[in-house]
């Protein structure tokens, strides 16, 4: 319920233009701790694996896309960080994004999903398997 049906209408004309369209928040009400939180994996993911993109809510992407990219082995992650795994790897198979601002609820119910430190070393778990991945794939490449 965070985020209202009627800010997809400011998504969808994206599609015209590329084939996946992210949203970031306009604004969000969030504590402290949460704001941390993400700041600290959006720079992790950065340094680690070069992600240069945000996303903060829903996003647009084509299930064929998924599938192959599934398929072939290139998207294997568990937690929330699999989003951020599959528009990665859309990018460097040169896939357009396109981002959107859109406005966000507060959180009327439920809890985070990162906001425990079991799930945050599972998240961080992943993108290290991932970050190893790719610099394998960068290796057989090169050769």
């Amino acid at each position: 319920g965070q985020v209202r049906a009627r800010e997809l209408d400011k998504m969808l004309p994206e599609l015209r233009r590329a084939p996946i369209v992210l949203s970031v928040y306009a604004r969000r009400a969030d504590r402290l701790y949460r704001i941390g939180l993400s700041i600290a994996l959006r720079l992790l993911m950065r340094l680690l694996i070069g992600v240069s993109f945000r996303l903060e809510g829903i996003y647009l992407f084509p299930v064929a896309l998924a599938r192959q990219l599934i398929d072939q082995g290139r998207v294997r992650s568990a937690t929330f960080f699999f989003s951020f795994e599959l528009i990665h790897e859309a990018l460097q198979c040169g896939h357009p994004v396109r981002t959107v601002t859109i406005e966000c609820l507060p959180r009327a119910e439920g809890r985070s999903k990162i906001a425990n430190l079991r799930r945050i070393a599972r998240v961080v778990d992943e993108l290290l398997s991932y970050r190893q991945r790719l610099r394998v794939r960068r290796r057989r490449s090169s050769h």
